[in-house]
């Protein structure tokens, strides 16, 4: 019989690629955010799963909303070994693009090192009601919510949003340790 430690050590490997982004004409992150959780589900915590699937929704759209050239590429890599989930996007950007997503990335890990990341998401909401903006919160609530630690870079014209959850820590109860 298999155990839920048994499947907990399941490995897999995803990747995705999609060009030209100008023909994705459909809910991509959505088609792909129900495939893959139900893959994760089927050997991790159901928590595993509804997290994963909000990862993708928040990176696919983000790079869907923010297309630089409409003949580039954007292509997702999720590896799962021991335990420890990597998810990997990467799209054609401007360095401005790349500079924002950076510090924004990077006020956020401050936020989360100094245990401030309700105060930071409180400031967001009341600063983008105030410039009657929606969204802007999907990066805190990736960290806060679901437990992600992320990284920027940019390589070669592209940024790169790299996203990581322990699943070890999900399937023990403590990814939700706030």
């Amino acid at each position: 019989m298999i155990s839920e430690a048994d499947l907990g050590r399941t490995s897999m490997t995803l990747a995705y690629e999609f060009q030209p982004v100008r023909n994705i004409i459909c809910d991509l992150s959505g088609l792909i955010g129900r495939a893959v959780r139900e893959l994760v589900d089927a050997f991790y915590p159901r928590i595993a799963g509804q997290r994963v699937e909000v990862l993708i929704a928040e990176l696919v759209d983000n790079m869907l909303q923010n297309v630089f050239d409409p003949d580039s590429a954007i292509s997702m890599k999720m590896t799962v070994a021991d335990g420890q989930l990597h998810l990997r996007t990467r799209n054609t950007a401007h360095t401005e693009s790349y500079e924002w997503v950076s510090g924004h990335i990077a006020a956020i890990r401050e936020a989360r090192a100094a245990g401030t990341l309700r105060e930071l998401m409180r400031k967001t909401i009341v600063e983008r009601r105030r410039k009657q903006l929606t969204g802007g919160l999907g990066f805190i609530r990736l960290v806060h919510e679901s437990r992600f630690d992320l990284e920027v870079d940019y390589d070669d014209g592209e940024l790169v949003i790299d996203a990581r959850l322990d699943l070890n820590a999900l399937a023990e109860g403590k990814g939700d340790a706030r």
